[in-house]
């Protein structure tokens, strides 16, 4: 009996064996499970922090650019009291009398005045001051005064937030340099100001800049805008695209048109200003260009083409969007609207009578009546007592 028991009992412990092993495998399989766990929630408890680090630090920011623009005007008003009362100083003294036997001539150069002694008058005695020949104080402080109430009076320009689209990052770049990073303000203000006009995708590139401090954060943050949106061959290509592809123009599509050359001006606008205008002035972009105009003006085009080679002249972007925008406006006028137009329906023919004399004549509809059984005639005499006449 032992000898064939020894069987089970082997059976038995490799069973138990393999059980342990799958248990072991299966704890470090949820140990490895919790710390992958942990790390994550590690991460995302630390770019939490990071969120609300960098929006303390915006706050922050703003608040320290509205106390510096108070000051700026606390300041400002202060100088112009100083002017105000100064003048009025000036104005006083100069209406006192002296008792010198010499007469005095008060000078104005540079803005500083010069006491300069002159020959004695024997018939007065009192010194002759004479008036400065530059403008008074009072009147520059009155023009300040003026400039800084339509300064704060006016509406202050908006602008459009940025949200990676690679059409409207030239726009948003010059409205930001122009009503904001030209302004007299630190470059920690203007890196909260750029993170806070963008949106989106644009945002999420930059929003970490906050984190590296004032100059160092701005300049990192519109060296990240460029590279991603605002590469040159990127933005021609996209403006481009824009006037490309398209449907061809139908004949006498004004709305068509204008939406082409609004395009048209666009792009060549941007992309001048980048200095990126090869790709807009090839041969292949405008032949692209000429099919999707109707047929009559590919016409014109082909002419206005051929006559400016003949004066040595190259067909360029610039004078094709001009042609585009002049036949725009006259297909969208009164006239040009017009034309393939029909005729009212209800006007007069001239129709020969059997004289051989012309007439005007025109068609009259006469109305229908109802006919039924029975009608109804009143008396023109009396209309109380209707008659009734069956047909």
């Amino acid at each position: 009996m032992s000898v064939r028991s020894r069987p089970v009992s082997v059976r038995s412990s490799q069973s138990a064996a393999s059980s342990l092993a799958l248990n072991a495998a299966q704890a470090r399989a949820d140990l490895a499970v919790a710390k992958a766990r942990a790390e994550f929630n590690r991460r995302k408890a630390e770019a939490n922090r990071a969120r609300i680090e960098a929006e303390v630090e915006m706050d922050r920011l703003q608040i320290e650019q509205a106390v510096a623009a108070a000051q700026i005007r606390a300041d400002t008003l202060e100088t112009e009291l100083q002017l105000l009362q100064s003048d009025n100083e000036g104005s006083a003294l100069s209406e006192l009398p002296v008792d010198e036997p010499d007469q005095r001539v008060v000078e104005w150069r540079n803005e500083e005045p010069v006491l300069n002694v002159v020959q004695e008058d024997t018939d007065t005695k009192s010194p002759v001051i004479s008036q400065p020949s530059h403008p008074s104080h009072s009147e520059s402080a009155s023009h300040l005064l003026t400039a800084i109430g339509l300064g704060m009076n006016m509406p202050k320009p908006e602008i459009s937030t940025f949200d990676g689209n690679h059409l409207e990052y030239w726009n948003f770049i010059n409205m930001f340099e122009v009503n904001v990073a030209s302004k007299a303000i630190d470059d920690r203000s203007k890196l909260t100001y750029l993170i806070q006009f963008c949106v989106g995708k644009a945002r999420n590139s930059i929003a970490n800049c906050v984190l590296l401090g004032g100059s160092e954060g701005y300049a990192e943050a519109k060296r990240i805008l460029k590279e991603e949106f605002g590469q040159a061959h990127v933005i021609a290509k996209a403006h481009l695209s824009k006037v490309l592809n398209r449907p061809q123009v139908r004949p006498n599509d004004g709305k068509g048109l204008w939406d082409l050359a609004r395009d048209m001006r666009r792009c060549q606008t941007v992309l001048s200003q980048m200095c990126y205008s090869a790709d807009m002035n090839s041969s292949e972009t405008l032949l692209r260009i000429q099919q999707l105009l109707p047929i009559h003006l590919q016409m014109k085009w082909a002419k206005k083409a051929y006559a400016m080679m003949e004066k040595l002249t190259t067909p360029d972007f610039k004078c094709m969007s001009s042609f585009v925008e002049e036949v725009a406006k006259l297909a969208n006028n009164m006239y040009g609207q017009n034309i393939g137009g029909s005729y009212p329906k209800n006007t007069p023919k001239w129709k020969p009578n059997s004289k051989g004399i012309t007439s005007l004549t025109t068609t009259t509809r006469r109305p229908e009546v109802s006919l039924t059984t029975e009608t109804r005639l009143t008396c023109p005499a009396c209309c109380r007592k209707p008659q009734v006449r069956k047909v």
